[in-house]
């Protein structure tokens, strides 16, 4: 009986010393995984709370925009303001522009309800699928999904938050020094670019817990490349529209140029392109020279941001793949078809061929036939936003250590494997 009772305590005291070493062993893949689970119970918890606190502010009337309410003819500066929520300051422009193509415009305007009414729905459902009881292999897959929901809703809602911004510096770039800011950005917009960021960190701690469940090393090598061209693709959606492209210098030995009133120049940022490649150039432009010109520089800028936002897509459900790969039986399937991403070639070089035409016909929009008139303006020069090349070459690099990492070891296995089988086939 002594020894039995003995044997008990042994046994007690082992699995308290192994669950102690658990605890304290910080390469334990388990701790890892259930902390980073920890991580995304509380974040998606913070993003639940902040959009319903957009929305509440939404219909509180808290500002959108503060705009200019008197204007100083003798100064010719707006010396009061009027704080505005969006009802006040975007409604009727919103209303008149939402049946038009403008797509880009109308975001600049468009509410904030609907951003925040889907964050609220996916990070619900996020929070829900962590903390239910259920297997591992279907747990990740789900998590993932509205991890990548809440994600993507983030990323569209940054999306309007830097052209929001890029609009605001653009104009505070191009004023002249006599004149003030019509308007200036007020708590809701700042207020969606913090929730944006929230989802967006949301999206990255779980790509780091799937990447610590998956099994295989040819998995997680897939993974790493369709994050390293998601960053690739969100570093120009949401960063080249902040940057200027070019430089139009104004020609201060035109008769009515003004030191005072005029501004020295001109800065045309990535918003820039994208508000202005979005119009028909036939409002504007009759000759053929003309569009020619507005669509080889604004035109292919669009394009290029386009090819870039499908880059966004195919990545996200690359990502959605792989997390199915861990489904019992199936998951080399869904491993298998994930390496479709191999095919983004096709759009890496269709973005790089447009964006060297942009570039090498950015100097005709200061032209006879350009929107910016020889007469009026003296030079024009490249400025600091070489995103889209840059973004270009580094998605080639990423594409290389892709085929080289991921796709050809997979086809060599595929290929013994089909191998295997014949031979099996063959002795049967």
């Amino acid at each position: 009986m002594g020894d039995m009772k003995s044997y008990e305590i042994d046994e007690l005291n082992r699995h308290r010393n192994d669950f102690l070493n658990e605890l304290t062993d910080t390469e334990n893949p388990r701790l890892r995984n259930s902390t980073s689970l920890v991580g995304i119970i509380i974040l998606s918890t913070i993003i639940l709370i902040s959009a319903i606190t957009g929305l509440i502010m939404n219909a509180s009337g808290v500002p959108t925009l503060s705009t200019a309410s008197y204007y100083d003819s003798t100064s010719g500066e707006y010396e009061s303001y009027e704080a505005q929520d969006w009802d006040e300051c975007c409604k009727s422009g919103y209303d008149e522009m939402k049946n038009q193509e403008n797509t880009h415009s109308i975001k600049l305007i468009s509410p904030l309800t609907s951003y925040f009414i889907l964050i609220l729905i996916f990070s619900l459902l996020c929070l829900t699928a962590t903390l239910a009881p259920i297997p591992g292999f279907a747990k990740a897959p789900l998590v993932v999904l509205m991890s990548l929901a809440t994600t993507i809703t983030g990323i569209f809602l940054m999306r309007k938050y830097v052209l929001s911004v890029g609009i605001y510096i653009q104009m505070l770039s191009n004023l002249a020094p006599s004149d003030s800011p019509p308007f200036h950005l007020h708590v809701m917009v700042y207020f969606g670019g913090i929730l944006a960021a929230l989802c967006l960190s949301l999206g990255f701690i779980m790509f780091k817990v799937l990447k610590r469940t998956l099994e295989t090393d040819q998995s997680k090598r897939i993974l790493s490349g369709a994050i390293s061209f998601l960053n690739i693709s969100l570093f120009v959606f949401l960063i080249s529209p902040l940057l200027p492209l070019t430089y139009i210098a104004a020609d201060k030995n035109y008769p009515s140029y003004d030191e005072v009133e005029d501004s020295e120049g001109i800065y045309q940022f990535g918003t820039t392109f994208l508000t202005s490649g979005e119009s028909s150039p036939d409002a504007f432009f009759t000759t053929e020279a003309q569009r020619d010109i507005l669509d080889a520089t604004y035109g292919n800028y669009n394009l290029v941001d386009n090819l870039f936002l499908a880059m966004i897509w195919i990545n996200m459900s690359v990502i959605m793949l792989v997390a199915l790969s861990g489904i019992p039986k199936a998951g080399f399937l869904f491993e298998g078809i994930a390496q479709i991403n191999i095919l983004s070639l096709i759009l890496i070089i269709l973005a790089l061929v447009f964006t060297i035409i942009m570039y090498a016909n950015i100097s005709n929009l200061l032209s006879l036939d350009g929107p910016f008139s020889e007469d009026r303006y003296a030079s024009i020069s490249f400025h600091m936003n070489w995103v889209l090349l840059l973004a270009c070459i580094l998605a080639i690099a990423n594409w290389i250590v892709i085929l080289v990492r991921s796709h050809i070891p997979w086809w060599v296995s595929m290929g013994e494997t089909l191998q295997a089988l014949d031979s099996q086939l063959t002795r049967v």
